[in-house]
């Protein structure tokens, strides 16, 4: 129990991710969140497992062990940096990171219950892992929620007199990706009129449902026609 708590000590001296996160509401929200879902999914655990609480001493151990939990939950939150990833770019790497933050915790309460036999009689191993699928599934779902809520409502409306008309020269790699960093901007507004490239065999196909309208000598002529800034 000691070396569990020097542990934990240890895990909250690093949260130094702690005062933004406070100075953040929207980060404050997702902790709260996450608090909420540990809650939940140890209870829903308990009930799955045991059908409920079924006698007075079950749900006081429960009560007493909740606080310790909540402790380990969110102190290995902080220390796997949970509140500093921006959630509208949330990626496979920040999929692994919520996993080991959850598995770590579920470890360290396992540990903690061995010392703690006598309380920790209400939870059983099979109630522990479907605590920690259950959260894993929900604190991710919330994630991916939220990173496809921006992507689809992040964007500023288009309007016409917003919306900048250009040709990307090139209809490669180099094209393609110049492409699609335009269509990912969230602040200037650009609406691709088509490429230009000087091989003849890309003449009149298509790149992005775009078409190659010409080469370098026909810039002029296109910025015209199409009103190109």
């Amino acid at each position: 129990l000691q070396y569990i708590a020097l542990g934990i000590g240890a895990t909250i001296s690093k949260t130094t991710s702690l005062q933004r996160v406070l100075q953040n509401k929207a980060q404050l929200f997702l902790l709260g969140a996450d608090v909420g879902l540990s809650i939940v999914s140890i209870g829903l655990a308990l009930v799955l497992r045991f059908e409920g609480f079924t006698d007075v001493d079950s749900r006081s151990d429960f009560l007493q062990l909740l606080p310790v939990m909540m402790l380990i939950r969110v102190s290995c939150f902080f220390y796997f940096s949970l509140y500093s990833m921006l959630i509208r770019y949330f990626s496979f790497a920040d999929m692994l990171t919520v996993f080991r933050s959850v598995s770590s915790g579920s470890l360290l309460f396992a540990l903690l219950g061995l010392t703690l036999s006598d309380s920790f009689r209400t939870l059983a191993p099979s109630a522990l892992i479907i605590d920690w699928l259950g959260l894993l599934v929900f604190m991710l779902s919330v994630r991916i929620a939220l990173c496809f809520f921006h992507e689809r409502h992040g964007r500023q409306p288009r309007q016409a007199e917003q919306t900048r008309g250009v040709l990307i020269f090139g209809a490669g790699d180099a094209g393609a990706l110049a492409y699609q960093s335009l269509m990912a901007s969230k602040t200037a507004m650009y609406e691709v009129v088509g490429f230009l490239d000087d091989d003849a065999a890309k003449r009149h196909k298509t790149l992005y449902g775009k078409r190659i309208l010409g080469n370098r000598f026909n810039l002029k002529a296109l910025v015209k026609l199409y009103r190109v800034h």
